[in-house]
């Protein structure tokens, strides 16, 4: 019994201790930036990014650190990153634009406004918290209909049928929203080229190259394997990249 009582302590000891790390390089970090020190701060944020700390309010940071090092390519990435977080953080849009006019690219075409009120929605809470409203919605509509079982009313009613549906509904919206929550969090969907590349036919560096990649292109990511990536450019090409030369978007 002591073994395992010592045994959480020092589990939820090391956490703590992990999550107060954190917070002192964000404010290291943060610190670095305001004092003028802009390159240390974005390697600072970038640690914390690697080890999946982040949030949308860091990224569109990281935009402004990038774009006073000069580095356009990463201001770019960044901001996108931070409008995927938060579709409503209008300063990264700005910050977008003036990283797409230094690197002479063209401005995206306008998002279809259904699946922009979408990427609102299910962006307002974490995809934990919308996982818990739907088995919040599942226990109550199979509440609901356990109930009137026992009271013995049918379940085949018009207005139970209504509500039943409203239920299950509800449920599978709360799913749909925590798994594109999810995914916008873990999965990266587009890529920003770095710097001069090659796509290639195949996951190596000896297969015959595709076309020539230059800095700032944007690439949208098909599969993964290994430290390769198949993407697709905005012309339709597809083929594999090496991911030194580019970062998620």
């Amino acid at each position: 019994m002591r073994l395992k009582l010592f045994f959480f302590f020092s589990v939820f000891t090391c956490l703590g201790l992990f999550a107060q790390n954190d917070k002192v390089l964000l404010s290291q970090a943060d610190s670095a930036y305001a004092g003028g020190h802009y390159r240390r701060a974005l390697e600072m944020w970038e640690a914390l990014m690697s080890q999946g700390k982040f949030s949308a309010d860091m990224f569109y940071d990281m935009s402004l650190a990038a774009w006073q090092t000069g580095d356009a390519v990463r201001t770019l990435a960044y901001a996108k990153r931070a409008q995927r977080l938060d579709p409503l953080l209008k300063d990264a849009y700005v910050v977008e634009e003036l990283a797409r006019n230094r690197l002479d690219l063209s401005s995206p075409p306008r998002e279809f406004w259904l699946f922009r009120w979408w990427r609102i929605f299910y962006t307002r809470l974490s995809a934990n918290v919308w996982a818990v409203f739907a088995l919040l919605w599942a226990w109550l509509t199979g509440l609901y209909l356990l109930i009137l079982h026992r009271r013995g009313k049918g379940l085949l009613e018009k207005g139970v049928v209504w509500r039943t549906l409203g239920g299950l509904f509800l449920m599978f919206l709360s799913l749909a929203a925590s798994r594109a929550q999810w995914h916008v969090q873990a999965v990266p969907e587009e890529l920003v080229v770095l710097k001069p590349a090659s796509l290639h036919v195949g996951a190596d560096a000896d297969s015959p190259p595709l076309e020539e990649l230059s800095a700032g292109m944007e690439l949208r990511i098909l599969d993964r394997i290994g430290n390769w990536y198949k993407v697709m450019t905005s012309s339709g090409q597809t083929g594999w990249v090496e991911d030194a030369v580019v970062l998620a978007s």
